[in-house]
């Protein structure tokens, strides 16, 4: 019932007509006292016309109270067994309703008899039977839809059991950490490579449960693991392979070369967790090391040769042997620049073999600036033969700590190849920049320059640009794969700065000590 209504009800205080019931009894209450009044009026109009006759005796007067008495009770008891039949069916209506409302079970057949009520009666039976319906339904839904997610949660468990057989079956190791890089998942293999028991790796970090080693077994730092690199940058990490790997020490004292591929991951924009796959390349790792030991012997065994050819080819053209025609000194000219070619091939492999064999660097503090003066010494050749110019411009002394040979032979590279790739009659220049941090040295060239969709190949191994390719100059595509592993290993930075028609600038920087 709205609120405004009840408030109308308590205003006028009609507390009874608030129930059917209370309101079928009051009718049955006033049509009573109507019905009773009637006959005490009946009978006061009777006396008054006949009382003179019938005289005032006692027993008339009683006769006449005890016949209105009786009269009045029995026409009050057939109002309220009335009332009564009439309120039960109506009670009972309104408890049908209020079930059928309240929806709890079985409302019951519904009360007939009530006259014009009839109709709401039939209605509200009508509205039982769909109810009934509706609640059949709606059952039956309830245990389709248990079913479905009985069915479903026994397929989650299913694909769950059948998903980890799949990663049971990987060869690599697989391990899964939280966003803290805390171990929560790790495959059979995984756990073969822990350093840790494997029944407690749970839970626990990754870099604690597994012992990272470099190739002179030195442990590797929790600051330099790889799992912080991913998880801090956000994008995957891959390690070295099959050249300078890392190795996980087992729990029996054993140990394996590892690649590593580390990759986070991310849901909604944040880090959940990472995926960690361990492969063993033991056998790629030998395969890399006999490469290296073949192209180390059979450089050595070329060497000698390729020196011979080279020197005697010269002595051939400058007249040592006799004078030659015109002819065969365009021939053996050209025979001098291919042996001349083939011994810079053969030195290249020889050093880099000798670098991815590990060959300790002999470091001591050398000056830059001598160093550097010293090289162009030795390349001045080159610069004359094409009347090339240099320009040396020092910003700068420092002595850094490194290999002079190996120094020396980057700076050869960079100033032959910025000789070999500049004009006849260009410029050649070089300059040292030194700050409290490093010592930079840098040869720009006036060169073809490079694509800069090739900039990120050109320290690669046996890489040569498209055009430098399509150009008469010849090239192996090592020098500068060498330059970069020469200064990667004293601790160094490397790069160019390089624009097509415009020319190119090769640097690298050594790290000097800090100043006490």
């Amino acid at each position: 019932m709205p609120t405004d209504t009840k408030a109308k009800l308590k205003h006028h205080h009609w507390v009874l007509f608030k129930t059917a019931a209370g309101r079928v009894t009051f009718l049955v209450l006033m049509t009573a006292l109507l019905m009773i009044s009637a006959v005490v009026i009946g009978l006061l109009e009777f006396l008054k016309v006949y009382g003179d006759k019938i005289g005032p005796t006692a027993p008339a007067w009683r006769a006449a109270a005890i016949a209105v008495f009786l009269a009045g009770a029995a026409i009050l008891t057939a109002e309220l067994i009335g009332s009564f039949l009439i309120t039960r069916k109506i009670r009972k209506l309104a408890q049908v309703v209020r079930a059928i409302i309240e929806k709890k079970g079985d409302p019951g057949a519904l009360p007939y008899g009530l006259g014009e009520l009839d109709d709401i009666t039939a209605t509200f039976e009508k509205l039982a039977s769909e109810w009934r319906d509706t609640q059949a339904t709606m059952e039956q839904q309830v245990k389709m839809r248990t079913s479905v997610l009985e069915l479903s949660k026994g397929m989650t468990e299913l694909d769950k059991v059948r998903t980890e057989a799949l990663i049971d079956s990987i060869a690599e190791g697989v391990v899964a950490t939280d966003n803290e890089g805390k171990i929560t998942f790790l495959n059979d293999v995984a756990k073969a490579g822990l350093w840790w028991n494997p029944d407690a790796a749970m839970g626990v970090a990754i870099h604690s449960a597994y012992r990272l080693e470099d190739e002179k077994e030195n442990v590797i730092d929790e600051k330099l693991w790889p799992t912080k690199k991913a998880l801090k940058e956000v994008k995957k990490v891959v390690t070295p392979a099959p050249s300078k790997p890392y190795y996980l020490r087992c729990r029996d004292k054993s140990r394996f070369p590892v690649k590593m591929t580390l990759s986070p991951l991310v849901i909604d924009d944040e880090i959940a967790g990472m995926l960690a796959t361990f492969e063993d390349i033991s056998a790629e790792v030998d395969l890399d090391r006999r490469k290296t030991e073949f192209i180390s012997i059979a450089s050595h065994q070329l060497r000698s040769p390729a020196t011979a050819i080279k020197f005697m080819t010269d002595m051939m053209r400058t007249g040592e042997f006799g004078a030659i025609t015109d002819k065969q000194k365009e021939w053996v000219g050209k025979l001098y620049t291919a042996s001349d070619t083939m011994l810079d091939l053969v030195n290249e492999l020889l050093n880099i073999s000798r670098l991815e064999a590990g060959a300790e660097t002999e470091r001591t503090p050398q000056d830059i600036v001598a160093l550097a003066e010293k090289t162009l010494k030795e390349t001045e050749p080159l610069l004359l033969a094409k009347r090339q110019k240099f320009a040396f411009v020092k910003n700068g002394a420092a002595s850094p700590a490194c290999d002079p040979l190996m120094i020396g032979e980057v700076m050869k590279n960079f100033l032959s190849n910025a000789s070999k790739y500049s004009p006849d009659d260009g410029t050649v220049t070089v300059t040292i920049d030194v700050s409290d941090a490093a010592a930079k040295f840098s040869v720009a060239d006036q060169g073809m320059g490079i694509p800069k969709s090739e900039h990120n190949r050109m320290f690669g191994k046996f890489f040569r640009a498209e055009n430098a390719v399509k150009s008469p100059i010849i090239g192996t595509g090592l020098g500068l794969y060498y330059c970069k592993t020469v200064i990667e290993k004293h601790g160094g930075r490397i790069g160019f700065d390089s624009e097509v028609g415009k020319g190119s600038t090769f640097w690298f920087e050594l790290p000097l000590a800090a100043k006490k």
